[in-house]
């Protein structure tokens, strides 16, 4: 018997009893009872997806910043792969034209010469074209330089990058979480101020359009799924040292972004190396990565279902022991052969094909690395006496 988890342990421990044949010279044979581990849901056997936006500063103050970002996003992406992460990232300039010609995937990708399938029987399919695929090895930000005198309509620019078709049919994934990562010394000026020319002017909050072109990329439906993350100086800097001592501008609004895109505090640009930076990503991704919920498990064979028992490994290192539901009260349902999602929040994730049991109820939901074992007899054996 086989069970496609990866990482999770598959137990087989044999019936104390065996099914007695009749003296027609046939033989007793041992029946096998599974036992098996549902996987965490923030855990390494589900591959979990997200679309990394990277949204650079392309002033001349910060031109020289893409040298250091390109120094530390490789090792960067060989983490997240290293990790399990199905990703996809791509760059576009908080000025000038937004546009997205280069994506770069995980193993996960079809278009990666070590493709890994996701899944048993994946396809071997992408849509990423493969004209736009570079693979993390070889990925480079790049975005032209441009003098613009203060203005950076960065959000907007976001807003304008994640609407285009590029991204709507090459970039994101309904089924993944999209981070947007805004790196910047300056502030946004997408509502029309020019805040190197009128510093003293007091800054507005984010007009409801611009914030609503990132938070509903995926349409309002998945907002809850769309994260943006501000890598910029909170307070403002004279001497902003990772920037070689340059002016940083107080990002209010960009802080204001990320609290209201995910809720997401700022990393500071000025104080942190860009190795540093990508840690704080990384961690601030893998945070969203465990408020995972897990409310299926797929085991590998038809089951008798009256001989299903699960018992639920808690957070808190309590196990519980989840009953059988009875008319959707709470506790444990066997669904048979259908194809349900191995994380159904904060966004349906990894649909799978397979024997399904569903979880009713927040006491026996998976959450993070919580996990459950499931026992159970094979289809058409009963239990001896």
């Amino acid at each position: 018997m086989k069970q496609w988890i990866r990482h999770s342990s598959i137990l087989a421990a044999t019936l104390t009893a065996f099914v007695a044949l009749s003296s027609c010279g046939q033989q007793s044979y041992g029946v096998v009872q599974s036992q098996q581990d549902s996987g965490s849901a923030g855990g390494s056997s589900i591959a979990p997806k997200v679309d990394l936006l990277l949204a650079v500063d392309n002033t001349g103050s910060t031109y020289s910043v893409q040298a250091k970002l390109n120094a530390s996003i490789k090792s960067f992406l060989a983490t997240l792969n290293a990790q399990d992460w199905d990703f996809r990232v791509t760059a576009i300039p908080l000025t000038g034209t937004p546009s997205i010609t280069q994506i770069s995937a995980s193993k996960y990708d079809a278009n990666s010469a070590n493709w890994v399938a996701p899944y048993p029987g994946a396809p071997h399919t992408s849509t990423i074209p493969h004209s736009m695929y570079v693979a993390p090895e070889n990925y480079q930000v790049s975005v032209n330089s441009t003098g613009t005198d203060g203005y950076e309509p960065g959000l907007k620019n976001i807003g304008t990058a994640l609407a285009s078709s590029a991204a709507q049919q090459y970039f994101i994934r309904p089924e993944a979480i999209l981070a947007v990562v805004v790196l910047s010394n300056g502030e946004d000026s997408s509502d029309g101020v020019d805040y190197s020319a009128y510093p003293y002017l007091p800054y507005p909050t984010i007009a409801s359009g611009t914030l609503n072109g990132i938070k509903n990329a995926k349409g309002s439906a998945l907002a809850s799924s769309v994260h943006l993350i501000p890598v910029v100086s909170p307070s403002g800097s004279r001497s902003c040292t990772a920037l070689g001592g340059g002016t940083a501008w107080a990002a209010t609004r960009y802080v204001s972004a990320g609290q209201q895109i995910g809720g997401h505090t700022p990393i500071d640009i000025c104080t942190n190396s860009m190795n540093a930076v990508f840690a704080q990503i990384q961690s601030q991704v893998s945070a969203i990565k465990l408020s995972y919920v897990k409310r299926y498990i797929q085991i590998a064979s038809r089951p008798n279902e009256d001989t299903i028992s699960i018992v639920k490994h808690g957070s808190n290192g309590v196990d519980i022991s989840v009953p059988k539901s009875v008319n959707g009260s709470a506790g444990w349902v066997y669904l048979g052969e259908t194809t349900a999602p191995m994380v159904s929040e904060p966004i349906a994730m990894d649909y799978r094909t397979g024997y399904m049991i569903q979880l009713i109820g927040d006491a026996y939901k998976l959450t993070g690395d919580e996990t459950a074992s499931v026992t159970y007899l094979p289809y058409g054996v009963t239990p001896s006496n």
